[in-house]
């Protein structure tokens, strides 16, 4: 992998999901442990005398550009701003993006792919705060290798963002999950916008390829992304998130709320304002039955889930049903 480096003198729902917009409330949620420390790029020279693939770097100004082959452990602590191009991530590598600067830049050139192999990833995680993720580039997850291997086998999730605050991931593309495409938690005022998540190349084989799956957050905005995959758009214990102006076409479901058998939890302060279905089997869904061991509703509808404060506003477009609800009457429910 190349790393150039350069530092100034003076520091100066276009969306074809099998559900859509979907929350899933649970309790349980396991913190994640601390990334392990990665390895240090120096200055001036290459990551390794004889690995030709690895980072070479120019002294110029603060911008970091990772290209050809990603090697785990690189260092990107010290760039304010980051061009990921063309990159190519080995088969169970992470692109660690963990370590950045508070504020930095990242910008995805071209098509970054990654390796294909059994395991759970993330492709790619980050953390920080001030952050802004923008394109025009595209990340492959190469999911036709995994689509057909069926939902028995351990799939990567694609990216990963834990302790992420006041954020905005813009303008890219995230094609070919294998599993679920984002996952979000713990994390606070970030927005998901004008973002493309495409997995139609598996519609008749892929399986969970979740858009957002959202865990413990707080101000999520998911607003005017175009999403095609097979699965879900939002999921987990979720509070102030604003979903909108997006489109979910050909999906069995639109907008979803599903929480788990047995667990409490909390989805409140939810706004859907102005998305639009297309041909979907369902527009609205609630469930309080969803068995996670099985994968499914249970039937028997006794989560404690408290539902409360959603919205849903400006709701168009074409479904063979409009409300397919299991609720329990026992839980809290506005």
């Amino acid at each position: 992998m190349k790393i150039f480096m350069h530092y100034f003198a003076a520091l100066a729902l276009l969306a074809a999901a099998t559900n859509g917009l979907e929350l899933v409330a649970q309790s349980d949620v396991t913190q994640e442990s601390q990334a392990s420390q990665v390895g240090q790029v120096s200055p001036n020279s290459q990551a390794g005398e004889d690995s030709p693939n690895q980072a070479d770097q120019v002294h110029q100004d603060d911008t970091c550009t990772l290209t050809d082959t990603y090697v785990k452990g690189t260092n990107v602590t010290h760039c304010s701003s980051i061009i990921i191009d063309s990159l190519s991530v080995p088969a169970g590598v992470m692109l660690d993006l963990t370590n950045v600067t508070d504020g930095a830049n990242i910008k995805f050139k071209g098509t970054t792919t990654f390796g294909q192999k059994l395991w759970d990833g993330p492709f790619l995680k980050l953390r920080g705060n001030n952050l802004s993720l923008t394109g025009p580039g595209t990340l492959d997850g190469q999911g036709a290798w995994y689509w057909p291997q069926g939902q028995a086998v351990t799939k990567p999730v694609f990216f990963k963002l834990n302790r992420v605050n006041n954020s905005t991931l813009s303008g890219f593309t995230l094609k070919n999950s294998p599993f679920r495409t984002f996952s979000v938690g713990n994390s606070n005022y970030t927005t998901f916008t004008r973002l493309t998540l495409n997995s139609t190349a598996g519609n008749s084989v892929a399986k969970n390829t979740d858009g957002f799956d959202l865990s413990r957050n707080d101000h999520i905005t998911i607003k005017g992304n175009h999403i095609y995959n097979q699965d879900d758009y939002d999921s987990d214990t979720v509070t102030g998130l604003l979903v909108k102006d997006n489109v979910i076409i050909n999906s069995d479901n639109g907008i979803r709320i599903k929480t788990i058998t047995g667990l409490t939890g909390l989805v409140n302060d939810i706004a859907y304002i102005d998305n639009k279905v297309v041909n979907v089997k369902n527009a609205i869904v609630m469930h309080l039955d969803y068995n996670r061991t099985k994968g499914g509703y249970s039937g028997i509808p006794d989560s404690m889930a408290k539902i409360t404060n959603i919205k849903i506003h400006g709701l168009s477009g074409s479904a063979k049903n409009l409300y397919d609800i299991v609720a329990n009457p026992d839980a809290v429910a506005d």
